[in-house]
């Protein structure tokens, strides 16, 4: 045993040295050398695995971390979380976004020219407990707000530089979409909270908003504390920060050495959800002014709904006859999703997912609520409380709605697992011929290499963003690893796949993909299949945190003056958290004008107009033209050159 662990551990640390830097022994153990349906990882380093949040009650956080391709020892670190709340972050912003790859139909792994990764190392975490492969084996766990998952964030973070305390000194970024405009926020104040004490504890000078800030707080009493370790003992037990000894920063106060400092430096923020009453508002204007629904719909909804409370996404109850508010608002939402009909409210100007589910059409009421980003547990809580099964079924009818729930009848799970059988065994067969044939022709021109594939039964649309496995044709994606030098990209990547989440969730619940990421095995196995949302069950998200407004906490950190640099981006195509909503809360904290000019185009690599952008004194918004809801997926090129530029502190082009 102890000689099959040491052949191990030496095959990972050569594999470290010729991939990437290297970590320690215990980060190393994260190491993923190959990944299913994909190969070798030759490029850069990847890890994955758990980071317990609470010893106490066996509360463990699943994460991904892709290095950057370039320089990763130098590069800025940026965490990445989805939203829901109670949705993934390793199957939508990892798996379906700007990570290294999508998912196909057939099970293998097709190259993303326009990865995140090419300019920064990103760190996926799912959270709260409950979230994909992250759990607890607290039963009471399950009920959770946005206060438990900025702790429980805060305490992954220690943990995670505790593990890897070379990168505590890269430029660390919060960034994430939809429901993380509660969790990015909430974090930062954590973050924040937690460097002043850290600075205190260690007598380092803190800021005059700082010794404000502690004055109401007590360090020692605080539950953030990785594994409930007190201060003095994360001090003495974390690695070099790689400030150096006393560097001061931009405040003027000093790093004091050794301590478990996180090195925030920004927040990106994609379509967030901050403040109910202004987004339902914008939400309802976006529809109209798009021409989704009547003027009698729309007078209706803003006569009758009180958009703080009620959600126009939201399943809304029949009556025969409506009298009350209440009554006639339910009527009016009703209306206006009847007149949308059948158009993806995340992504407007996008196809629907119209293939038959690997997973079955398992149709019941949540996920479209989920990837909105709010209300989406008092949604299913609506359904199963208060309605029918008749008013249930009528429901599902006419939102046309789509998630994990477990309301579906049963017998369409054995058929989605026979169908996801099926593809699997499909891809198992076909990857062994599908290198063979990408190596075999790394040599000779992109149509032979083309014949070649559609030899073997593959799309090519499908794999032409894949790279060729010869090390020696020096063939590449063709894109520029520094995306932020303004360089065409020779690849546009592969094509929009409005279904590329039903592959995601069958790619990501295959055994062999959960051995090589180390997820939901032995001590660490779950007793769920992984879903992209989990809402209710087993997760129960409080309801009363979907209606809090973040414009507090928003003015809070900028009184506190850390210089965090923010940038807040919004899809112009997302029905669901739309540009209007944003543009409406935005005013409301009056922020200043950097100049008379105040609204301009951006124009990305391809020297098209990505967008609009606004800058402010405290911030910057910038619209991304044609992008959804999930921006980085529908929009990859824009989102990639919008994120890069913006963490290079370089202006966008007009």
């Amino acid at each position: 045993m102890r000689t099959s662990l040491f052949i191990t551990l030496c095959a990972l640390f050569q594999y470290s040295t010729a991939v990437g830097r290297k970590y320690s022994l215990k980060a190393e153990e994260d190491r993923v050398p190959h990944l299913p349906g994909f190969g070798a990882l030759d490029d850069f380093g990847m890890f994955a695995g758990y980071i317990s949040v609470s010893e106490k009650r066996q509360r463990k956080l699943f994460y991904i971390l892709v290095e950057s391709e370039e320089d990763p020892v130098n590069a800025p670190l940026m965490l990445w979380l989805n939203g829901g709340p109670g949705c993934s972050s390793v199957g939508g912003g990892f798996l379906t976004e700007m990570g290294p790859w999508y998912p196909n139909r057939e099970g293998l792994m097709i190259n993303n020219p326009h990865s995140w990764n090419k300019f920064a190392n990103v760190l996926y975490v799912e959270a709260p407990a409950f979230v994909g492969f992250s759990y607890s084996r607290e039963k009471q766990d399950r009920d959770v707000g946005d206060k438990g998952t900025a702790e429980d964030n805060l305490s992954f973070l220690i943990g995670f530089f505790d593990r890897f305390p070379e990168l505590q000194g890269n430029s660390f970024w919060l960034s994430g979409e939809s429901y993380a405009g509660h969790f990015v926020p909430q974090l930062a104040r954590e973050v924040i909270i937690h460097n002043a004490c850290v600075k205190k504890h260690d007598g380092f000078q803190l800021s005059v908003e700082e010794e404000v800030l502690l004055r109401s707080l007590d360090c020692y009493s605080r539950p953030k504390l990785h594994e409930g370790r007190s201060y003095d003992q994360l001090s003495k037990s974390s690695g070099s920060n790689n400030h150096g000894d006393e560097e001061p920063d931009s405040s003027g106060t000093s790093h004091p050495p050794g301590a478990p400092l996180i090195n925030l430096v920004g927040l990106t923020i994609g379509n967030a959800w901050t403040d109910a009453r202004l987004d339902n508002t914008g939400t309802v204007d976006h529809w109209w002014t798009h021409s989704m629904i009547s003027d009698h719909t729309f007078d209706g909804i803003r006569s009758y709904c009180d958009l703080t409370k009620s959600n126009p996404l939201d399943p809304h109850p029949d009556h025969k006859h409506p009298e009350s508010d209440t009554e006639l608002c339910d009527y009016f939402c009703n209306l206006a999703d009847d007149e949308i009909g059948p158009v993806d409210i995340y992504d407007m100007i996008a196809d629907d997912c119209r293939e038959p589910r690997a997973r079955g059409e398992v149709m019941t009421l949540g996920r479209r609520l989920a990837k909105a980003g709010a209300w989406a547990g008092l949604g299913v809580k609506i359904a199963a409380k208060k309605g029918t099964q008749a008013w249930v079924d009528k429901v599902l009818t006419t939102r046309r709605v789509e998630t994990q729930a477990k309301m579906s009848a049963q017998s369409n799970i054995s058929d989605a697992r026979g169908d996801a059988l099926s593809i699997l065994a499909n891809a198992r067969s076909k990857e062994y011929n599908m290198k063979s044939a990408i190596n075999e022709q790394s040599h000779k021109s992109r149509t032979s290499f083309h014949r070649a594939l559609r030899a073997q039964g593959a799309h090519v649309d499908e794999v032409i963003g894949a790279r060729y496995r010869s090390g020696e044709s020096g063939e590449r994606d063709g894109v520029a690893a520094a995306i932020v030098e303004d360089q065409e990209p020779a690849s546009p990547g592969p094509p929009y796949d409005p279904c590329v989440e039903d592959y995601g969730e069958v790619y990501l619940n295959r055994a062999d993909v959960q051995v090589a990421l180390h997820a939901n095995q032995s001590d660490d196995a779950v007793p769920w299949r992984w879903v992209f949302c989990n809402h209710d069950n087993p997760l129960r998200y409080q309801e009363e945190d979907l209606q809090l407004s973040m414009l507090p906490i928003y003015d809070e950190i900028l009184s506190l003056k850390q210089g965090l640099r923010i940038l807040l981006y919004s899809g112009d195509a997302d029905a669901s958290v739309p540009a209007l909503g944003t543009r409406y809360w935005l005013a409301e904290l009056g922020l200043r004008q950097t100049g008379p000019v105040d609204w301009r185009t951006w124009t990305s690599q391809t020297k098209q107009v990505g967008g609009y952008v606004s800058t402010y004194k405290e911030l910057q918004f910038a619209t991304v033209r044609a992008a959804g809801h999930m921006v980085p997926y529908s929009q990859p090129e824009r989102a990639s050159f919008l994120i890069s530029h913006f963490v290079f502190d370089k202006e966008l082009p007009k």
